[in-house]
């Protein structure tokens, strides 16, 4: 056993008896204090249940006994699999930890019940159980009781969905502000808050409301591009004056959805629409012309107008650099993972969603700079991209918390980088595992999960 001061590791093993009762080895009750006949409160996330406790001196020094009728989630905690018990009072014994991750819905689909991110979550909950911890995912989508709570956790190689307990920790990736906000998001999260559950991504944050707490950062600005919103029409039109080519962005926009590459011309505008075969362009007479035919396209989404930095490019397809950003388990930012992204020929975005290829970002960048500068370079994007996540951080910090960021970070023909964009969501495409390993971002994520638990 590894005994701590108000901490152990456990093994369990289930009981076929009627009663409430935990056995625990005479050893264990030695350490503890413990009496036959004594009753503790039991608690595993937010469910708790009385106990009584009896000894078995056949027992396995580090294995507590736990009759069937006391724990009512079966299969959620495994049996012979180590997890933490706490005492945070003498008469209280809580196993754990629990994590849970929100996701927006979960189906029967046992290959990818959780859409884009069902790799990324079998990936948790494995690497949880190697960590002591257990692991489930929570779907918006369900009955939500007074306080019944369901979700899926792993019972050897599949999914199972049934009824769980609140957890210690929530992990909040639901895929957008919609959904966050709707009555079942506020529920979940406004029950978490009750319970005071630590849940971090609090919330999704547009891109103009990130533009202007980076650009408060007098250390940030030099890497920023000119930023203006479009329903500022004046502003718009001096930047098609400025700027020969400009990219327009949707605030809530994601994986390149809905951006357009404006080109000005003295007289005229041209303006590109990604789609999935091809660039669609239309020309506009007059910037007027422009305007009136896309205010109501920025009325109903809300946009931003960017200056557009000459990226570089490998055989005209555009290179930007998604660098993510995950707390450890102290609490501090660090880059969890690094990958270049490269653009499909003359496309005006490199998003792996619209055909993008990911690629490792010392040997992109070794094959455009000397290796020396691409060293500094690296080091220098890891540096900007945790500065970008502190400062967030320290914008937001009173009102949310967020474990994780992804920096889009462009570099112009001279070197200098850019910070394209942040993420508050960023998505596990671009953090794709490699061969057999666990992703870096998946144990630092699982590590600042135990950071925020009640479990040393």
């Amino acid at each position: 056993m590894s005994f701590m001061a108000d901490q152990t590791l456990i093994r369990l093993r289930f009981i076929n008896e009627l009663t409430n009762t935990i056995t625990v080895p005479d050893r264990f009750a030695r350490e503890y204090g413990l009496i036959p006949g004594d009753d503790v409160t039991v608690r595993f996330g937010s469910w708790q249940k009385k106990a009584d406790i009896k000894t078995d001196s056949e027992s396995a020094p580090d294995t507590i006994g736990v009759s069937f009728s006391l724990f009512p989630f079966k299969g959620l905690l495994k049996a012979d699999t180590p997890y933490y018990l706490k005492f945070p009072k003498r008469d209280t014994w809580q196993i754990g930890p629990l994590f849970a991750m929100l996701v927006n819905e979960g189906t029967e689909d046992l290959s990818a019940p959780f859409g884009a991110i069902s790799t990324f979550a079998r990936e948790l909950a494995e690497y949880a159980s190697s960590v002591c911890a257990a692991f489930v995912v929570i779907p918006l989508k369900q009955r939500l009781e007074d306080s019944d709570l369901q979700g899926f956790y792993l019972k050897g190689e599949t999914w199972t969905f049934g009824e769980i307990p609140y957890p210690d920790v929530i992990y909040n990736r639901i895929s957008t502000p919609k959904k966050e906000s709707s009555k079942k998001g506020k529920l979940i999260l406004g029950k978490a808050r009750e319970k005071n559950i630590p849940f971090f991504n609090d919330r999704f944050i547009h891109k103009w409301e990130m533009h202007q707490i980076l650009s408060d950062q007098e250390t940030l600005r030099p890497y920023l591009p000119d930023t203006v919103l479009a329903n500022d029409r004046e502003g718009f039109f001096q930047f098609t004056k400025r700027y020969s080519q400009l990219y327009l962005k949707p605030v809530w926009g994601r994986e390149g959805n809905g951006i357009l590459r404006i080109t000005c011309h003295d007289h005229s505008i041209e303006a590109e629409y990604p789609s999935d075969t091809a660039e669609k362009s239309v020309h506009f007479r007059s910037f007027d012309h422009f305007y009136s035919t896309l205010l109501p396209r920025f009325k109903e989404k809300g946009y931003l107008v960017q200056e557009a930095i000459p990226l570089l490019t490998i055989n005209d397809c555009l290179i930007d650099i998604r660098v993510l950003t995950v707390k450890s388990e102290s609490g501090c930012w660090g880059v969890a993972s690094k990958i270049a992204r490269c653009g499909v020929k003359d496309r005006i975005v490199s998003n792996v969603a619209k055909g993008g290829e990911q690629k490792k970002v010392i040997e992109t960048l070794e094959g455009l700079f000397p290796e020396l500068h691409t060293f500094h370079l690296i080091r220098f994007l890891n540096e900007l991209a945790v500065e970008t996540a502190f400062t967030i951080e320290e914008a937001l910090g009173e009102t949310g918390c967020y474990g994780e960021f992804g920096v889009d970070i462009g570099i112009d023909c001279n070197g200098h980088p850019w910070i394209l964009e942040v993420n508050s969501k960023p998505s596990k495409s671009y953090d794709s595992p490699d061969q057999d390993k666990v992703r870096p971002s998946v144990k630092r994520l699982l590590s600042y999960c135990h950071y925020l638990s009640p479990f040393d």
